[in-house]
Order: C-alpha cells, then sequence, then structure tokens
C-alpha cells in the first residue's frame, strides 16, 4: 500500500478484511496480491504474475489515454481521421 492516491481509504477498508495483511517493504517488488500505488512507475509489470495472480490499480502503457497532451494527441489524430472536430469530443 503506497501514499497517495486514497490510499487511507483502501487501508481501512482491507483492514476490514480477515484474509488481508500487509507485507514489508521489502517484498514490495513482487510478493504481493493487491498493490495500490499513485504511480504506474512503481508497478514492475515485467515481473507480474510470477506464478501466481498479482493486481495493481494501474494498466502498463496507460499514459496514451491517461495523461492531457497524449490523450489530446491521440483524440486529435482520431477526430482528423474522420473528419471530425476534437472539440465536440473534449472540453477545452
Amino acid at each position: 500500500m503506497c501514499k497517495g492516491n486514497n490510499s487511507k481509504l483502501v487501508q481501512r477498508v482491507l483492514e476490514t478484511r480477515d484474509c488481508w495483511s500487509e507485507i514489508p517493504e521489502k517484498y514490495h517488488t513482487s510478493l504481493f496480491d493487491f498493490k495500490w500505488t499513485p504511480y504506474s512507475r512503481h508497478c514492475h509489470f515485467e515481473i507480474l504474475s510470477n506464478g501466481h495472480k498479482n493486481l495493481v490499480n494501474h494498466f502498463e502503457r496507460h499514459d496514451q489515454l491517461t495523461t492531457k497532451d497524449n490523450l489530446y494527441t491521440n483524440m486529435h489524430r482520431f477526430c482528423e481521421l474522420n473528419k471530425l472536430n476534437v472539440f465536440d469530443y473534449m472540453p477545452l
């Protein structure tokens, strides 16, 4: 459980479950079933699922949709190809 992104709320909810326990920080890179972090740079996607199920609250290479500049660039390209106005689909 990394700080930020409503981590206190998520941790409080998980603590109500008997089956949940937090692991020591030295194991945070690969020995987990669920990881909550505000930044995807903390997620090592190349080592996820080493023989067991790992869950993280991020998608690999999601920045093409979740950063404002990349979202605009991708939407602009899509709209140009389809002869649409990007600002009919995105706010200023």
